[in-house]
Formats: C-alpha cells, structure tokens, sequence
C-alpha cells in the first residue's frame, strides 16, 4: 500500500522508501544492489510509465539514505534519465537571464549546484569521484538548506559517480539537520 509523506519540503511516496528499506534489510553488505534497484524502480514507473513524482522524488531521497553499489547507481541514473522532466523557471527580475533555480520534477533545485556537477562530469571518465566530491561540502555540509539537498540528490540520480563518491555524500548529508520545517527552507539558495 502506498502512502505519502513530506520530508524536507518535498512530498515522497513511501513505499519506494520502504522498499529500499527492505531491500537493504539483513542482507549482503547493506547496499542497494542492481538487482534491488531494478525492484524498487517497479514501484515509480507502472505499465511503463512514471505515475507521480512524489515516487521519482521518493527514488532520489533513498539515494541519500541508503548506499548503493556503483552498478546500482549506474543503472538508476541511466533509468531515471529516461523518465525526468526539467522546467526552466522563469528568470529572477533584475538583469540576471538566468535564475538561481531550475524546477526539476516538480521541486525547485539550486542550479548553481547542478551546473557545479555537470561540469565536473564533463571531465576525465565522465565519472563524478571522492575528489570531485569533496568540492561540494562547502555547499552541502552541516547548515546546507533543503533546496540544495533535493539538488544534491538530483545530482546523484543525474550523474554518474564512483561508490566511494556515492558514500562520501551519503555522509556529509546525514551529518546535517533533518526534517526542518519546508517554509523555512524551501526556495532558498546558499546564503541567500
């Protein structure tokens, strides 16, 4: 059964969570296998078509709450390529051509960030590494704001990276506050 449930501004369906959840539950070594991965993405894509974003959005959450092997993440990133849908948000009034955010699925991201790892994914194997992101702690650490979350996990189903990469962001945003109201957060960029 399904059901839905706001975390950090963004309303997830929990039974993607919940599946990962299980999936990772006293088996192997507490990764998110391909294998897994292809199940729980039963649960966000229904006679071959995306039923809702809360469920994408929901995909992109447990990719900040539970590790996954690099062929999991490959395979997600890859499968989640195919089904996203990306809005320009209108550009801030004052000169500016650009705005500060892009909507994404429905949420707000910070496209400063997501430029960040996209031009850090043009380099070398394409392959976002530990190196690469160690640069985003700054922006992703201990005070960072929901909107760069959600961005963050966007750019983890977006981008290809390493395990050990997959892992170093996996623990930089646990170390930061959970579940602040969304009012206070929601749309809001780095200091801004």
């Amino acid at each position: 059964m399904s059901y839905c449930q706001q975390i950090e501004g963004v309303q997830l369906d929990m039974a993607v969570v919940d599946a990962c959840a299980a999936a990772v539950q006293g088996k192997g070594n507490g990764r998110v296998s391909s294998e897994d991965a292809h199940q729980v993405f039963k649960y966000i894509k229904d006679d071959n078509k995306v039923t809702s974003n809360d469920e994408l959005w929901a995909l992109r959450y447990c990719l900040t709450e539970f590790n996954f092997t690099e062929a999991a993440g490959d395979w997600i990133t890859s499968a989640v390529g195919a089904i996203s849908k990306r809005d320009q948000v209108k550009a801030p009034q004052g000169g500016s051509s650009k705005s500060c955010y892009e909507q994404v699925d429905g949420v707000e991201c910070d496209r400063e960030l997501l430029e960040v790892c996209k031009a850090v994914a043009g380099t070398g194997d394409g392959r976002l590494s530990k190196d690469d992101a160690e640069k985003l702690p700054k922006d992703v650490g201990p005070k960072v704001m929901d909107t760069q979350k959600w961005s963050v996990r966007l750019c983890l189903s977006d981008f290809f990276w390493t395990e050990t990469a997959h892992d170093f962001i996996v623990e930089e945003l646990k170390a930061s506050p959970r579940k602040r109201p969304a009012e206070a957060t929601v749309g809001r960029g780095f200091g801004r």
